[in-house]
C-alpha cells in the first residue's frame, strides 16, 4: 500500500510515499534546490549493486537495468568509463558477489555491505593486488581497464569477450587458475568466462602451464584494520562526506578537480541514519533546482543526520527510480545521449519479494 503525505514547513516543502520498507521522500531547500530521498529500512527491504550489459558495452540507462531485474526502485552506482575501449566499466572500486569488477590506484572511498546488509562499512581504502605465476610475484595496477604505458592490467569477463586490441608486449592467458598461452606484441585476446587476460609492457617469465594465485588487500585508511576483504560487495565513490558523525571537509584529500568541488551538479550519495536506515540522495539538477556544489551537498547531508555518507557518481547519471518512475528531472545536454545512462546501479527491492 503506498501512502502520501503533504506538508509545508518554514522553507521546505516535503512529499512523501512509502512502500514495504522503502520510503521515497521529496524536498525543496533554500536555493531552490530539489532533493530526493529514498529510506530503506534494512528489516524489510535490501538493495545489491547490478552491472549494466548490453551486446556492445556495460553501459544501459538505469530504467532499463531495474526493469531488467524486476524491480520497482533503483539509484545510480559509481563512477564509470563513458568511452573506448572500456565504456561502462568501473573507474573506481566495485566488487559484486565476492569478484572484483574494478578497482582504482588513485586515493578514493568506498561503501563496503554484506548479503543483507547485517554489516556495512564506509571509509577511504586502497585495494593492493599481487598475481603469483609460477615462483614470480607481479603488482597489478587495475582491473578492466584501459592499460597506460608501463601498467599491467588485468581484464575478466565482467570487461567484454576480448581485451582492447592495442600494443601490449605481453597478454597471458589464464583459465583455471593455469596459464594456457601467451601472445607477444598483439591484442584482441579472447578473456575466458573462468578465467583472466593479463595485459602488460613487462617481460614476465613466465612460460605456459604455470599456477596462478591472486592476492587482494584492501586496507582503510580512516578506520583502521577494518575486515574490507571479507565483504562480498564494494562500490567506490568520492569523496567521503561523513564518517562515523564526523564530517569530512577536506576534499584535497582525495585529490578532486576544482571543478568538481566547486561547481553545482547533480550529485549522488549513499548513507546511514541513526537509527541503520540507508538513505540514498539524488540532489536534482535542472530548470527547477541548482545542484550542489561538494560544500552545499556537505551542509545538507548534516542537516539530515547522515552518520556515514559518501558521494557516488552523479551529473547526467544521478538516477532515482521509485515505482519504476524516474522521480528527479535534469537539463538534457546531449541530443542523441540517452539520459541516465549508468554503468552500475543500486537494485532496491521489499524482502516480502525475495
Amino acid at each position: 500500500m503506498i501512502r502520501k503525505v503533504f506538508l509545508i514547513l518554514f522553507f521546505y516543502s516535503f512529499s512523501l510515499y512509502s512502500n514495504e520498507g522503502i520510503t521515497y521522500e521529496q524536498r525543496e531547500i533554500d536555493g531552490p534546490i530539489i532533493l530526493h530521498l529514498l529510506h530503506i529500512d534494512p528489516n524489510k527491504a535490501t538493495f545489491y549493486i547490478a552491472s549494466a550489459s548490453n551486446d556492445r558495452m556495460h553501459i544501459e540507462p538505469l530504467p532499463r537495468l531495474v526493469e531488467n531485474h524486476h524491480a520497482l526502485c533503483g539509484v545510480n552506482g559509481g563512477f564509470f568509463a563513458g568511452r573506448e575501449p572500456s565504456p561502462g566499466q568501473a573507474e573506481g572500486f566495485l566488487k559484486i558477489d565476492g569478484k572484483w569488477h574494478g578497482f582504482t590506484n588513485k586515493r578514493r572511498s568506498g561503501f563496503a555491505f554484506s548479503k543483507c546488509l547485517q554489516n556495512t562499512l564506509f571509509d577511504r581504502i586502497q585495494v593492493d593486488t599481487t598475481i603469483q605465476i609460477g615462483d614470480k610475484v607481479f603488482s597489478i595496477d587495475g582491473i578492466n581497464r584501459k592499460r597506460e604505458d608501463s601498467q599491467t592490467i588485468l581484464y575478466n569477463s565482467h570487461f567484454h569477450t576480448h581485451t582492447p586490441t592495442g600494443s601490449s608486449r605481453l597478454e597471458i592467458t589464464i583459465e583455471n587458475d593455469r596459464v594456457i598461452s601467451i601472445e607477444q606484441n598483439k591484442g584482441g585476446s579472447p578473456i575466458p568466462k573462468n578465467g583472466y587476460v593479463l595485459a602488460t609492457d613487462r617481460d614476465l617469465g613466465v612460460k605456459k602451464g604455470d599456477q596462478v594465485t591472486f592476492q587482494y588487500n584492501t586496507t582503510s585508511e580512516i578506520e583502521k584494520n577494518s575486515p574490507w576483504d571479507t565483504y562480498e560487495n564494494v562500490i567506490g565513490g568520492t569523496p567521503l562526506l561523513i564518517k562515523d558523525k564526523a564530517l569530512l571537509h577536506d576534499f584535497e584529500v582525495e585529490n578532486l578537480a576544482p571543478s568538481f568541488v566547486n561547481s553545482p551538479h547533480a550529485r549522488t550519495v549513499i548513507g546511514t541514519l541513526e537509527d541503520g536506515t540507508f538513505l540514498f540522495l539524488v540532489v536534482e539538477k535542472s530548470s527547477k533546482s541548482k545542484g550542489a556544489t561538494l560544500y552545499k551537498l556537505l551542509d545538507i547531508v548534516q542537516e539530515l543526520k547522515y552518520t556515514n555518507a559518501l558521494n557516488l557518481d552523479g551529473g547526467c547519471s544521478a538516477t532515482m527510480i521509485y515505482n519504476k518512475k524516474v522521480v528527479n528531472e535534469k537539463i538534457k545536454h546531449h541530443v542523441h545521449v540517452p539520459d541516465h545512462l549508468v554503468g552500475d546501479g543500486f537494485i532496491i527491492i521489499p524482502k516480502a519479494s525475495l
